[in-house]
């Protein structure tokens, strides 16, 4: 239900959506499509920055309690449309590395994947 990308390491995919009443899940998945596993998941790091304005509040991407999806909570009540901003290192990256960037538009709420599997 949200947007789908591939790395430029070409090993790693992600989808980001945008979960009502504000909550930012990124999952993530190797290059056969496979979810990570917790472990690896919880290597990711990675930010969120909501919004474009140049004092756009920028949130830590954590584990969902779950382990199977980095979250992040609005800081503010979220209007449409919307962008977000993840920058990311995934898991294996040296930690000196420039994290890469991918840009969320949002028009309103996506469809949750939490509910079904890929």
């Amino acid at each position: 239900g949200g947007d789908f990308f591939m790395a430029l390491d070409e090993k790693h995919h992600l989808e980001g959506v945008l979960a009502a009443p504000g909550v930012f899940r990124v999952y993530l998945f190797d290059e056969y499509t496979k979810p990570l596993a917790k472990d690896a998941l919880a290597q990711a790091d990675a930010k969120v920055t909501w919004g474009q304005a140049e004092n756009a509040p920028e949130v830590a991407m954590r584990p969902a309690t779950d382990g199977l999806t980095l979250e992040a909570k609005a800081p503010a009540k979220v209007s449409f449309p919307t962008e977000l901003t993840l920058r990311i290192r995934f898991p294996g990256a040296t930690a000196g590395s420039r994290p890469e960037l991918f840009t969320f538009p949002f028009k309103a709420w996506t469809h949750d994947p939490t509910t079904h599997k890929h």
